[in-house]
Order: structure tokens, then C-alpha cells, then sequence
């Protein structure tokens, strides 16, 4: 970092562009804003680390692919501006305006669905509007959507199913659902002055993420994987841990809280190598 007044918060690697946020919560103003700021390192040049985005909010870890970064910043409520950086030429060119969501690269095509249609669409290198494979999650149906190019994942509207397409699928497949809680007792049942029973917010599926034949996803307090090999899922981390993909590998934080000290023992996982999971009885 190049003062102490800040702190890395995520990075992104390909191969050879390093994309980083750091935090300037602790920096004079301007730039003490409580914002996230962007910078790119060119690992073949080994130069300094330059900024791509100045202070902003923009959704957690852009795609990256060959150098090409897709940067979705948040203007609004349901209004995103997609924006894709050609790192090593130092250009940037905005894509589109509007409710972006599920950015992902499909070779060097840059897909993105549009929430207010639910369309998957694409744009080529030359900027020219592609083919993006369909179907898509429809309109007003899903609040999460993630795509790797092959692998279209997206989470229900209620947050309690994850659904899976790909090009060669016949159709959607459902991967994943919560059982919808047992409805609460009536009234008359309660103890006078108890409140009924609510459903518990953590029972919720939440940001799904493709990678080769496995979608990582959180579901209650711990991160899951589900194999499309096999049609099997398994939970990943313990409560509160972290489950991280950059690129084609899997980075899992126990972020283990307890006494006397803080401990991390970071595993590194490359999910093309990993054996399918056992099919599910």
C-alpha cells in the first residue's frame, strides 16, 4: 500500500494484471470518504500500481479476463454503469447504463443481464453487440445473477432457489431451494403479548458464483458448492467463513475468531481439479 492510511480490502488476478480495492477511511478529505478506491499492477512490467477508478462504489470483484476488466459502478437504486478498461492500453468505454447485473466474460465477449427485461445480453471486442446464449432468468425474477460465459446461475426473487442454464441445456435446472419455513401458529396459540414467529433472514441463498462445472454459492452462514457433474452440493466453510473465486481458483478463509487471537489458514483450491462429488442418493 503507499500510505498507512489505507488497507487492501480484495484483489483480482489473471495471470498478469493484478486488480485491487483499497479503503481511505483513515485519509484526510478528500479522499477519507469512506469509498473504495481501484488500482491494476502489471505483474510482466513489475511497475508501480496505477489507479483505474478513483473513489466510488462499484460491486464487489469485476471480471477480469486477459488484461479486460468490467467494472459495474452503483449511480443509483437499480441504476448501474458497466464500464470495461482495457488495462494495458489504458482505455476505458462504458458499455451500459441502467439496471446491469450478472457481468461476466464469455471468451472475449462481455455479457451482462439487464434486471428490468431479464435478457442476457453481449458486446464483442470492437464493441459491436454479440449473441449471448438464452435463455435468460426472465424479467423481474431474480435478485442475484452470475455468469462465467458457459454457466448462467441466478437467485429467485424470494432468495430461496438457485437455478443453473447452460448453451447445451435443454432448459434451467434448479440446483438448489430452501425449504419454505413451517407457516406460524395462530394467534390464539401465543402466549398473550408474544409476538408470532418471523422467518429467518439467514435462510436465504446469496451470491452465486460460476466456475468451470461447479457454482459456489452462500447459503445461511457458510458457503456451498454444488458439482452440475453430478447434481450433488456440499457445504464448503464453517459458520462466517469466507469462500473466495478469482479466475479458476477457490480461496477459503476459516476466519477463525477465537481466543486469545485471530488465526487464518487460507486453503487454495483449482476446481478442475477436484473429483466429482458423489451423486446424491
Amino acid at each position: 500500500m503507499p500510505d498507512p492510511f489505507t488497507f487492501p480490502q480484495w484483489g483480482v488476478f489473471d495471470g498478469r494484471w493484478l486488480v485491487y480495492a483499497r479503503s481511505s477511511l483513515a485519509r484526510a478529505a478528500p479522499h477519507g470518504g469512506g469509498g473504495s478506491e481501484l488500482f491494476a499492477w502489471d505483474a510482466e512490467s513489475g511497475a508501480a500500481p496505477r489507479q483505474v477508478l478513483g473513489t466510488a462504489d462499484f460491486l464487489f470483484r469485476p471480471p477480469l479476463r486477459d488484461g479486460k476488466l468490467a467494472v459495474t459502478r452503483i449511480l443509483g437504486e437499480d441504476r448501474n454503469e458497466l464500464t470495461l478498461h482495457d488495462l494495458a492500453a489504458g482505455t476505458v468505454r462504458t458499455v451500459a447504463t441502467g439496471p446491469v447485473g450478472g457481468v461476466g466474460f464469455h471468451g472475449a465477449d462481455l455479457l451482462w443481464v439487464d434486471r428490468a427485461t431479464g435478457r442476457l445480453n453481449a458486446v464483442g471486442p470492437d464493441g459491436k453487440a454479440g449473441s449471448a446464449p438464452q435463455p435468460s432468468p426472465g424479467p423481474g425474477t431474480a435478485v442475484d445473477v452470475t455468469t462465467d460465459g458457459r454457466t448462467t446461475a441466478w437467485v429467485s426473487r424470494d432468495e430461496r432457489t438457485l437455478t443453473v442454464w447452460r448453451p447445451d441445456w435443454a432448459a434451467p435446472v434448479r440446483v438448489f431451494r430452501v425449504t419454505p419455513p413451517p407457516a406460524p401458529a395462530a394467534a390464539t396459540s401465543l402466549p398473550p403479548g408474544t409476538r408470532p414467529p418471523t422467518v429467518d433472514p439467514f435462510h436465504t441463498v446469496a451470491t452465486p458464483t460460476a466456475v468451470g462445472d461447479l457454482v459456489i454459492f452462500q447459503y445461511h452462514l457458510g458457503w456451498y458448492v454444488a458439482d452440475l457433474r453430478t447434481g450433488s452440493y456440499v457445504r464448503l466453510t464453517a459458520d462466517h467463513a469466507h469462500a473466495v473465486v478469482s479466475g479458476q481458483a477457490l480461496l477459503v478463509d476459516p476466519d477463525n475468531n477465537t481466543d486469545p487471537a485471530r488465526q487464518h489458514a487460507y486453503s487454495l483450491l483449482r476446481p478442475d481439479r477436484l473429483p466429482p462429488l458423489p451423486p446424491c442418493p
